[in-house]
This record gives C-alpha cells, sequence and structure tokens, in this order.
C-alpha cells in the first residue's frame, strides 16, 4: 500500500484508506483469451463494468460506512482531505498469475472528480519478507519459517477525497501469466469502477 503521507504536513484528521484489489486471474484469462499481448500501458483494452464483476475483488480498510465489502461494488465514506490508496493483485498473492495496479483514470459521471489526480508510487525494500524455500546448507525452515529478506518492488495508486458523488472511473492494471519460472504479459487492461463516494459532514 502507499506510504502514509508526512504527519507535519498533514491535519490530524486526515486519514489513509487502504483498498486491496483482488483479481482471478484464471477466470478473467478464460473470458479474455488472447493471442497477443497489447504491448502498451498507455492504451490499455478497455473493459465494461459488467465483464469484471465476478471476477474482482475489492476490500477497504479504515473507510466508515462501507457496502459491499469483497465485492466490486464496493462503497464506502471517507472524509474531504482524507488519502484514498489501492494496490492490486492475483487472487493467487501474485504467486502464479500477477497483476499490477498501475492507475486509476476519470471515466465519466454526474459530478466532476471525487478524487484529486491519482498518482502512482513505487516503494523498493531491499530485504523484503518472503518464504524460506530451503534448500540451503545448515538450515531447517519449518512451513517457510523463518523469512528470509530479499528485494522486492510495491506499487500504489492514491489520490485525496474531494468531495461527495459518484462517477465512474478505469482501474488499469497489467496482468502476467506464468511461463515456467518467469511471468510474462498477457496484456494492459482497464475495468469500470463506479465509485460511490460519501463526504462525511
Amino acid at each position: 500500500m502507499a506510504e502514509q503521507p508526512d504527519a507535519a504536513a498533514l491535519q490530524s484528521s486526515t486519514r489513509v484508506i487502504n483498498v486491496l484489489v483482488a483479481i482471478d486471474t484464471e477466470a478473467f484469462k478464460k473470458k479474455f483469451p488472447v493471442k497477443q499481448a497489447n504491448p502498451n500501458p498507455a492504451n490499455p483494452e478497455r473493459l465494461i463494468w459488467e465483464d469484471m464483476t465476478n471476477h474482482v475483488f475489492m476490500i477497504v480498510s479504515g473507510a466508515d460506512d462501507v457496502e459491499n465489502q469483497g465485492t466490486a461494488k464496493l462503497n464506502f465514506t471517507v472524509n474531504a482531505g482524507d488519502y484514498v490508496s489501492f494496490a492490486g493483485m492475483s487472487i493467487y498473492a501474485n504467486a502464479d498469475d500477477a497483476v499490477i495496479l498501475y492507475g486509476i483514470e476519470y471515466a465519466s459521471g454526474s459530478t466532476y472528480h471525487l478524487f484529486n489526480r491519482f498518482v502512482t508510487d513505487t516503494v523498493k525494500l531491499s530485504g523484503a519478507a518472503m518464504p524460506d524455500p530451503g534448500g540451503v546448507p545448515g538450515t531447517d525452515p519449518i512451513n517457510g519459517m523463518p523469512a528470509i529478506q530479499a528485494p522486492a518492488n510495491f506499487a500504489s495508486v492514491s489520490a485525496m477525497a474531494r468531495q461527495e458523488g459518484s462517477e465512474y472511473y478505469y482501474v488499469d492494471f497489467a496482468l502476467y501469466t506464468r511461463d515456467k519460472g518467469k511471468q510474462v504479459l498477457y496484456g494492459y487492461y482497464a475495468w469500470t469502477w463506479e465509485a460511490k463516494i460519501k463526504i462525511a459532514g
């Protein structure tokens, strides 16, 4: 998830709301088979909301009045000035197929921009915790524990909530599928999320 904004730069009432987007990639690939991957992340294939209803699961933490938790119809209440941060993964936790959520763009709606502009952040850890696969002389890990440390990168897309309303946004994501020991590009996509945001008054 996104790094917490500098506390000195924010009012004490400001919160960071985290949303995890998990995609059932196996079901997605059956519905959208491809012969050649779309190589352009700036021009993802647009998908209508109904196409993704059964393939997307959204979980929010830190928001109020949460509705439809764990579904593609997630709604919640935030305060004006709260930061909302989105991160994506496959239903396999990126261990088989992998999903990287890399952008959120305004599509349409009755109001003009519930959020300020979404910004993509990446965090690079030199020693992220990962299960120990074993095979190291002199060690005997139990179920992958204790964990080892290895380099890893994490991405999130964040913006500040600015007003109440209902709008549609394109959620851009890259899908990678496992090919032997590698994860190769399957395509760039954008699904339409209907954001219904209430601003607590």
